[in-house]
């Protein structure tokens, strides 16, 4: 049975290695370069098996994701947590969620939006059908507005970002979270199906149509991206 459905809709990837091993998992008050380099350490000396640090929301600057929060990891404490990880054969996982903060300097609203104006591609999701407005709700960040990833201009300008998020590399795995899609103040406490969405043949989609695969493509353009970051390793 499981051999004729993969047949159809192809055979499942295997995990990476590291992913069934020992991870340290949990919500730290700060997290911070230090940090994780203090845990390794503590791990080390009391030879207590882990292999996968993760990193919640607070590795970033006001939930704003690719990007590391400079007073707590700065490019000299990224380069040696990269090496001293590297050197213990051990990986850091990093949270990246669909929702994106509505503010005019941040680089993944800020570009998304040019990308929207000057080649009349969809990066967000659409507050109603016919209109050019962005869906806005309310996440982590405060007001956000969320990747469209039913449209390929996003999966690709999703999946980009990951070869751009300085001080990572190979060494960095990634957690994909709230993308049911769930928004803090939506009346179901997630992404009203009256929101539209854009395909690649510029056609409009309404969320309900969508909302099921959602996580699906998230997950993809993830993928994509971490695969042109390793090139193709």
């Amino acid at each position: 049975m499981a051999r004729s459905l993969a047949s159809v809709t192809g055979y499942q990837a295997l995990p990476p290695l590291y992913s069934l091993g020992y991870h340290y998992s949990k919500w730290d008050r700060e997290t911070s370069a230090n940090l994780i380099m203090n845990l390794n350490e503590r791990f080390e000396e009391t030879a207590f098996p882990v292999d996968v640090f993760w990193l919640d929301i607070g590795h970033t600057k006001s939930s704003e994701y690719f990007a590391f929060e400079k007073k707590l990891f700065s490019a000299k404490a990224i380069k040696l947590i990269n090496n001293v990880l590297d050197y213990s054969q051990r990986r850091i996982v990093v949270i990246t969620d669909p929702h994106v903060r509505k503010h005019g300097d941040y680089r993944l609203y800020k570009e998304g939006k040019e990308i929207e104006s000057q080649r009349n591609e969809s990066i967000f999701v659409r507050q109603q059908r016919g209109s050019a407005r962005h869906y806005e709700g309310i996440s982590w960040p405060g007001v956000s507005v969320w990747i469209d990833f039913l449209s390929p201009a996003a999966q690709r300008y999703w999946s980009s970002m990951y070869g751009r998020f300085e001080g990572t590399n190979s060494l960095y795995g990634v957690w994909v979270d709230m993308n049911e899609p769930a928004v803090g103040d939506g009346e179901e406490g997630t992404m009203p199906k009256t929101a539209y969405h854009i395909d690649g043949q510029g056609h409009e989609v309404p969320h309900r149509d969508v909302h099921n695969a959602y996580g699906l493509m998230m997950q993809r353009a993830t993928y994509q991206g971490l695969i042109e970051r390793d090139r193709g390793t």
